[in-house]
């Protein structure tokens, strides 16, 4: 049995993910702005904090944020609309858009997917001030990659409440990624598990052009509402 290489697989669709982004960063006037991001592509899969402290900074505009890798500076700079990430003395640019799309595919595709039967305690601010207690909320994972018909984003998870289980059909809970607290406990993981991942990022993210929920708060806000009404 061929042995899967995740770091190898990873490399090859971000590429490809790349290569979809050329033409836009050419006309952002980038200097090499394909060669900073084949770099930064080893950079992020062997630390996928550095994405989540990128997507922060973003969010929160951050003005500049420098961040270290194995003795090397990664700048972040910001100045109005235009985003601007310097390694190694080269340097890309992109505009709002461009740069909030390459985070958010940048960062599904390398962090961590939790397998089927991991256990996580999710924050409570995910729930309604109705439904919050005390004790902590710890779910079973029972399903990833899960998209809502008619989106064009996606949940990364499905869990049901432990340790009760399903109690009636179809009582799942969907959620993204950072909403989970804490991992109390990972599940199996082997070969297909991985093969798994790598094909289900393919499709959604690479081939559909599909997002996690939590990178659209237009299609979160919109899902809650369909799903009050039903």
């Amino acid at each position: 049995m061929m042995t899967i290489n995740r770091d190898f697989q990873l490399k090859t669709l971000l590429t490809d993910v790349i290569e979809q982004m050329v033409h836009p960063l050419e006309q952002a006037g980038s200097d090499d702005g394909k060669g900073i991001l084949l770099a930064l592509q080893d950079v992020f899969i062997s630390d996928p904090q550095l994405v989540t402290q990128l997507y922060q900074a973003y969010r929160q505009s951050v003005g500049s944020l420098t961040l270290s890798h194995h003795g090397d500076n990664l700048v972040y700079e910001r100045e109005g609309d235009d985003h601007t990430i310097r390694f190694k003395q080269a340097w890309v640019s992109f505009n709002n858009e461009h740069y909030a799309s390459y985070l958010a595919v940048t960062l599904e595709m390398v962090r961590e997917v939790l397998p089927l039967g991991s256990v996580v305690e999710l924050d409570p601010l995910y729930f309604k001030p109705s439904e919050k207690t005390d004790s902590p909320t710890l779910l079973v994972i029972t399903g990833r990659f899960i998209a809502p018909k008619g989106y064009t984003t996606y949940f990364p998870y499905k869990g049901v409440v432990y340790p009760v289980g399903e109690v009636k059909a179809n009582a799942h809970v969907h959620f993204t990624t950072p909403l989970i607290k804490k991992v109390i406990q990972r599940g199996y993981k082997d070969e297909s598990e991985l093969a798994f991942e790598l094909m289900m990022k393919k499709e959604l993210i690479l081939d559909r052009g599909m997002t996690s929920l939590e990178f659209s708060p237009k299609a979160m806000t919109q899902l809650q509402t369909e799903l009050t009404k039903n």
